[in-house]
């Protein structure tokens, strides 16, 4: 018997068959209100069965390593002898008389309804001390269910067990037609444990919440397992120290990757290993070309560099939050350094193409309009005599 099996709330039992004084191990599921019957189901078995209570009796207690080597049975010692069904491999206890001993071996007799004997010899091993049948005594406890508890419990079954050992009870059980918690013990011990399993209904409903949410993770898990098992595995190497520009924003680039079809999974490590998983190479690429950090040098006239920088700054921080991408202007104003995702780099890049292209084109009309003006002084006509608004010519 494994110790943890004798514990509170495991519910075992033993059910013994009368004629033969053999032993089967059951587990405990409820009690008939007039104690006389009980509620069991084998191991092994599927189906629960209703059995007089004088047949049942708890397990015999645990022995060590240490007592089951010392157990050597004398003549004429009542012993129980284990046997084990080989398509489950399923223990039961018999019954019997120690006959004959010859070493580790011992002839036993065991006792038929004819008042005959049958005999075998069975190794030492597979003895244990007769305990004798003392029928277990058991009380029951029922506390109905509502129908959401009803789904609770039944979500939260497995936490029945520390439930009852915590509540120092035999075992607690729910219900074949799952519509009442059965409380087993012994006298006092339910009154007891009343108090704790009201407390376990009030807060059933949370637990299955979390079981719920526990048994979605694992089921995500399992396929984010078996997808990273599929595809490919394909290894990339950005610069350490564009992490956080790769990443993006609370993730943003990188959760935009992964919702890329065919990836499976992007890890971005701290020396700046990139591992994409995904179904094909191209599609690995793909995600990886959307990810990347890339640094870009952009020459430009440096009379423009003011113009790019704007007034305290202004211009480029706009620019840079437009474009998603880093910049700055070198030192000597001949190039903009421009570094963030591919694409980022690439808007970027057009928008200062488009404003240069645009600051030159405002130039040239205002030179244009200062060479007007030039002509029309020279013609003798003063701004005094315009019959349209100067500005108006620069506009075309």
């Amino acid at each position: 018997v494994d110790a943890d099996e004798r514990e509170p709330g495991h519910g075992f039992v033993e059910i013994v068959e009368p004629n033969d004084r053999a032993y089967f191990k059951a587990v405990l599921i409820d009690v008939s209100s007039d104690r006389r019957q009980y509620h069991v189901r084998y191991v092994g078995e599927d189906e629960p069965l209703w059995v007089d209570a004088s047949r049942a009796r708890l397990l015999p207690p645990p022995r060590t390593d240490a007592e089951r080597a010392s157990f050597v049975p004398r003549l004429r010692d009542r012993v129980e002898v284990s046997f084990s069904e080989d398509e489950n491999q399923v223990e039961s206890w018999w019954e019997g008389e120690v006959q004959q001993c010859k070493g580790d071996f011992f002839v036993i007799a065991f006792s038929e309804p004819s008042e005959s004997s049958a005999r075998e010899v069975v190794e030492r091993e597979r003895l244990r001390p007769a305990y004798g049948h003392v029928v277990a005594d058991f009380h029951k406890l029922t506390f109905p269910l509502n129908s959401e508890q009803k789904i609770d419990v039944k979500i939260t079954e497995d936490a029945l067990g520390k439930v009852a050992k915590t509540a120092g009870l035999f075992a607690l059980r729910l219900s074949v037609a799952g519509d009442n918690l059965i409380a087993i013990g012994h006298g006092k011990s339910l009154e007891t444990a009343r108090g704790i399993i009201e407390w376990h209904l009030k807060k059933v409903s949370d637990m299955a919440r979390k079981a719920r949410l526990a048994h979605e993770l694992q089921e995500q898990l399992r396929e984010q397992q078996s997808r990273l098992q599929r595809g490919v595995v394909c290894t990339y190497a950005a610069d350490p120290s564009q992490l956080g520009r790769l990443i993006g924003a609370s993730r943003t680039h990188l959760r935009a990757a992964q919702r890329l079809p065919g990836i499976y999974r992007v890890e971005v490590r701290d020396d700046g290993t990139v591992i994409i998983n995904a179904e094909t190479r191209e599609q690995a690429d793909a995600a990886w070309a959307q990810l990347g950090v890339v640094e870009s040098v952009l020459p430009i006239d440096p009379a423009v560099a003011g113009f790019i920088i704007g007034k305290k700054g202004q211009q480029i921080q706009e620019l840079e939050r437009m474009s998603g991408c880093g910049m700055r202007v070198s030192p000597e104003g001949g190039e903009v350094v421009l570094w963030g995702q591919q694409a980022a780099v690439h808007k970027a890049r057009a928008l200062i193409e488009y404003l240069v292209e645009n600051l030159e084109e405002q130039r040239r009309a205002e030179r244009e309009i200062a060479e007007l003006e030039g002509e029309l002084r020279n013609l003798g006509v003063g701004p005094e005599r315009y019959s349209f608004p100067l500005r108006a010519v620069g506009r075309g």
